[in-house]
C-alpha cells in the first residue's frame, strides 16, 4: 500500500518500468485484521492503472477517469425527477468509466483471491 501511495503522489523516484506505456489490472482488497492476521473482507475494488512511458502512474489518464467519475455523480445530484428531457451525459460518462477504468472481477479470481489471503476457500 506504501508503494501504491507514493506511486499515487507522485514521487519522482517510485516508478514500475515493467508497467511502462501500459493498462493493469489491480485489485484492492481491504481486510479486517487482528494484528496481522485477516480475518474477513471488507471490500474488494478492481480497476485499470494506467502507466506512463517511465513507468509511474499516468496522471493525465487517471485525472480523466476522476473527471469521468464526478460526472457521473453530479449528472445524478442535477436530475429533475418532473424533467422531460433525461440528462444522458452520466449515462455515458458512466460507461466510459467502466469501459475504460474498470473490469470485471471474475467469480474464480475472487476465489483465488480468497485463496491466497486465507489459505483456504472461504464457506
Amino acid at each position: 500500500m506504501a508503494r501504491y501511495e507514493r506511486l499515487l503522489r507522485p514521487e519522482p523516484q517510485e516508478r514500475l518500468p515493467e508497467y511502462a506505456g501500459k493498462r493493469v489490472r489491480c485489485v484492492f482488497v481491504a481486510l479486517d485484521l487482528v494484528g496481522r492476521t485477516p480475518l474477513g473482507i471488507r471490500h474488494i475494488d478492481h480497476f485499470m492503472l494506467p502507466f506512463d512511458g517511465d513507468g509511474r502512474i499516468d496522471t493525465s489518464e487517471r485525472n480523466r477517469a476522476i473527471e469521468l467519475a464526478g460526472e457521473m455523480v453530479g449528472s445524478i445530484i442535477g436530475e429533475s425527477p418532473s424533467a422531460k428531457v433525461i440528462d444522458g451525459r452520466g449515462h455515458f460518462a458512466r460507461r466510459r468509466y467502466f469501459h475504460e477504468f474498470k473490469w470485471v472481477l471474475t467469480p474464480q479470481l475472487e476465489a483465488n483471491i480468497i485463496t491466497a489471503i486465507f489459505g483456504k476457500e472461504l464457506a
